[in-house]
């Protein structure tokens, strides 16, 4: 107590009677350690910068192992190094918040660093799209816009469909799929960035869809619109939930237009994201709409694909011109007025609420069917 009572005494060093003043460097280190323990990462790293007690506090392990999250080893182990025990846990949060690389660079999962959920995009170069090897459809567009430094361009095609896969382990928890899209393409000009509209068209005739699975029944699909130009837009695909962090989950997800009555172009694919469904706010992501419900089937959970060409499920053309369904009153785009104003998301601010839980965001209402076996 020698050291502590002193610092009690009614005497200051220098002999006077004015009681010492205690200084933030004075603060044991466990106790100081222990409040950190209750802050988030980014409040723990601001208060690590005051003095060197901070600092020391700050790199307990105990702060970090609950903030981590629960099959941190298994990244580690897959993605960064063999043996975690060689490194602390806050230098273990600290990779991981930083972005790590994967599959050829074509993919790459971080952690949150405020609330430390798993997030993974997905290159437009790891997804298999229609005719991307035929440039008079699609180009490679290298550009710093993008966190993988490539989008994919859409020039002209009748016959849109973007495909692909992840098999990842995620922590237990629900998690919600966004396609990173635009409409137009940036060019460079002396000294500054054009945006470039000139080659948009065919978007406002029939909505895109998106769709995602999982090999355990989960399946959303959505339709909607295509209506912004000027900046990249996340567009929410639907939700899925992990039950076990300890076994992997695959996802598969699309993107589709295949009315062949038209052509399409003037499109920007970036990438897919994953992320927890609580941080897409974060993300201000835009809310399909004009729902498709896929019945339950309990029989068979692999769910027939209605973004498969035809030719693969029919043997029909892949643009079958004569023996399609629609009506000539839909391939014109003559709706009624209130289907008009539902495609449009004329829809009021409480509505957007209720659906998407986006309110004051500009969309399209998103109505999803998830069925689990």
């Amino acid at each position: 107590m020698g050291a502590n009572s002193s610092m009690l005494s009614p005497e200051s060093s220098d002999g006077s009677n004015h009681p010492a003043k205690l200084k933030l460097g004075d603060i044991p280190e466990s106790c100081v350690a222990l409040v950190l323990s209750y802050l988030d990462p980014p409040e723990i790293c601001k208060l690590a910068r005051l003095n060197r007690a901070f600092r020391a506090a700050s790199t307990a392990d105990f702060i970090w192992d609950a903030k981590l999250p629960s099959n941190y080893q298994h990244l580690v182990d897959e993605y960064l190094i063999k043996n975690p025990s060689k490194l602390g846990k806050h230098e273990i949060y600290s990779r991981l918040a930083h972005p790590v690389p994967f599959d050829a660079g074509n993919k790459e999962f971080w952690v949150e660093k405020r609330t430390g959920g798993v997030c993974l995009s997905i290159s437009s170069k790891a997804m298999t799209i229609t005719g991307i090897d035929d440039r008079r459809y699609w180009n490679y567009i290298p550009t710093d816009e993008s966190r993988f430094h490539t989008i994919a361009y859409l020039q002209q095609i009748w016959w849109l469909q973007v495909e692909g896969d992840i098999d990842f382990r995620f922590p237990s928890g629900t998690y919600s799929l966004l396609f990173k899209l635009r409409l137009g393409r940036v060019t460079k000009r002396p000294g500054r960035r054009v945006l470039n509209h000139d080659g948009v068209h065919g978007w406002d005739i029939k909505p895109v869809q998106f769709q995602l699975t999982t090999p355990d029944g989960q399946h959303a699909v959505s339709k909607c619109f295509l209506e912004n130009m000027g900046s990249w837009e996340y567009h929410h695909v639907g939700d899925f939930v992990v039950d076990g962090p300890n076994v992997s989950t695959k996802i598969k997800f699309s993107l589709t237009q295949i009315d062949c009555t038209h052509t399409k172009g003037g499109l920007s694919i970036d990438s897919v994201l994953i992320c927890p469904s609580n941080l897409v706010k974060d993300f201000k992501a835009l809310p399909a709409c004009v729902p498709r419900l896929i019945p339950p089937n309990p029989e068979n959970n692999n769910l027939e694909n209605p973004c498969a060409p035809r030719d693969d499920r029919q043997g029909k053309s892949l643009c079958p011109r004569d023996d399609t369904h629609d009506s000539q009153e839909n391939l014109n785009g003559r709706i009624s007025d209130d289907s008009q104003e539902n495609l449009n998301g004329r829809i009021s601010d409480d509505s957007l609420e209720n659906h998407s839980g986006l309110k004051g965001l500009r969309g399209l209402e998103q109505v999803t069917y998830v069925e689990k076996s």
